[in-house]
């Protein structure tokens, strides 16, 4: 994958985020130029979800006191509340169930 292919899938990743926590209605946003990077839908969902983990895992620390650990993913869940639909209606499972398997 080129530079600028690798912009471009950040790019659509940001737009899908963002376009995400706007509407919170769980549906994934999708345009047929991405299919180009992404290949179809399967593969922006992949890539949303790799995305998703990432940015969890590097926000949480997992030396913090119990407590303070769930405070940090309830703040961090409320942050991605739009994309832990999408990720949740996806997977088949419920948006509380995301919430708990992203803790």
């Amino acid at each position: 994958m080129s530079w600028e292919e690798t912009h471009r899938r950040t790019d659509i990743l940001r737009e899908v985020t963002a376009t995400a926590e706007f509407r919170h209605d769980g549906e994934l946003p999708w345009k047929d130029e991405w299919a180009e990077l992404f290949g179809d839908r399967e593969g922006l969902l992949a890539a949303l979800r790799y995305r998703h983990q990432l940015a969890m895992s590097a926000q949480l620390d997992p030396d913090l006191p119990m407590e303070a650990y769930r405070e940090r993913v309830s703040v961090l869940g409320e942050r991605s509340r739009g994309v832990r639909r999408i990720l949740a209606r996806y997977a088949g499972g419920s948006y509380e169930g995301v919430a708990r398997a992203s803790a």
